[in-house]
């Protein structure tokens, strides 16, 4: 898995849009169209639109404007939107906090290079009939509710609010480190109901948020920028002595020394060495949000015991993913907590609900059929550099 050179440049692009800088001229034998699918699979389009409008690049061009005039447009609607949700919140007395895109964004030289398909809010769960209420007044249809650790609220032309009854979600380790956060938060100046993070607990979840990606699929390159943005703000700042005990009790220490080390390589003067190179390019072919071949990976290797073959394994993953455990089951439709006895019924309906997806399910099943053993083995090795060998 080396670089191509449409990834090179793209991330010799990144970097200079970063620090202001010029781009060097594009080389005539690039392939175009490949340089714009990897940028459209990590969100970051808009890197090429700032670092390349001076150029004349034909059908390229044209296609990276259309683009950045879509960001720009869909970066003022989530902003207007957010402002307005904040302020219901606060009048409706609900504590909440902005998450993940909402915050980093600042740090972006523009903030429509930090690219969100939704908004993520924390808020506090014993008020989340308030906070049905007050979506529904603000014109948001609910397309879950009470399911999984967070609601998911939609409004055209382009909303996509997450509503966190918790960080994470309860599948996750991570999630229990994460139970008590409202009792290390910070109410914002001039703000009787909105909060922050400390500057060290935002970075520790950067990476928890980034790890449970890397680790569960992949993440891409828009993480890494995000953790190098946020180091360069505020590294001189930061107690590193709690952050460094902090990541020893999350079991992500060595994580977060990689992770920091490839953003410092790619967008500054750090220094590479293979292990950084192999995790690199594990970033660069995962995309915005991972890739199924991946997760198929992870999850056979990690459903692997003892001396079961491949084949096992794998036929062993699908029934788990067609008969999900019933404490997964449960998180997910939370009636089963008082009346376990309707789990077929719910597996049924999951069924049915997979067969109606079916492009998606094929396309996950081709991924699964194409693992190989030495897939699993890279994939083994990468976690093991990074220190992180179990689910988080």
């Amino acid at each position: 898995m080396g670089f191509a050179k449409e990834e090179q440049f793209l991330l010799s692009v990144i970097k200079a849009v970063l620090h202001n800088k010029n781009v060097e001229v594009i080389e005539e034998d690039m392939d175009k169209s490949v340089l714009l699918k990897i940028a459209k699979s990590h969100r970051l389009e808009n890197f090429l639109y700032y670092g390349l409008k001076e150029m004349n690049l034909g059908e390229l061009s044209v296609r990276l404007a259309k683009s950045h005039k879509n960001d720009v447009y869909r970066a003022a609607i989530f902003a207007a939107e957010s402002e307005l949700l904040f302020h219901a919140f606060a009048k409706n007395e609900i504590k909440f906090m902005p998450l993940k895109g909402l915050v980093i964004k600042y740090l972006y030289p523009h903030i429509d290079l930090r690219t969100m398909v939704d908004v993520d809010i924390l808020f506090d769960e014993s008020k989340k009939k308030e906070v049905k209420k007050v979506m529904v007044e603000l014109g948001y249809k609910v397309k879950s509710y009470n399911a999984g650790n967070h609601d998911v609220y939609l409004k055209d032309p382009l909303m996509h609010v997450e509503m966190h009854r918790s960080l994470i979600d309860e599948s996750y380790s991570l999630s229990q480190y994460y139970k008590s956060i409202w009792n290390r938060v910070i109410l914002e100046k001039d703000s009787c109901f909105q909060y922050r993070m400390t500057d060290e607990d935002f970075y520790l979840f950067l990476i928890a948020h980034t790890a449970k990606h890397f680790l569960n699929g992949g993440t891409g390159i828009r993480n890494i920028i995000d953790i190098y943005l946020y180091l360069e703000k505020y590294k001189k700042e930061l107690n590193i002595n709690y952050i460094e005990s902090e990541l020893e009790k999350l079991g992500l220490l060595v994580f977060s020394k990689k992770i920091s080390e490839l953003a410092y390589y790619w967008f500054d003067e750090g220094e590479t060495n293979q292990i950084l190179e192999q995790i690199g390019s594990y970033v660069v072919h995962s995309g915005v949000y991972g890739n199924i071949t991946n997760a198929a990976i992870i999850n056979i290797l990690l459903g692997k015991k003892g001396k079961d073959s491949l084949t096992s394994s794998k036929i062993k993953y699908i029934l788990r993913r067609i008969f999900p455990s019933y404490s997964t089951m449960k998180r997910r439709n939370k009636i089963l907590k008082k009346i376990p006895i309707l789990l077929p019924w719910f597996w049924f309906t999951r069924l049915l609900t997979g067969i109606c997806r079916k492009e998606s399910r094929i396309k996950e099943m081709d991924a699964i059929d194409k693992v190989k053993q030495e897939d699993i083995e890279k994939i083994k090795e990468i976690r093991e550099e990074l220190g992180v060998k179990e689910k988080i």
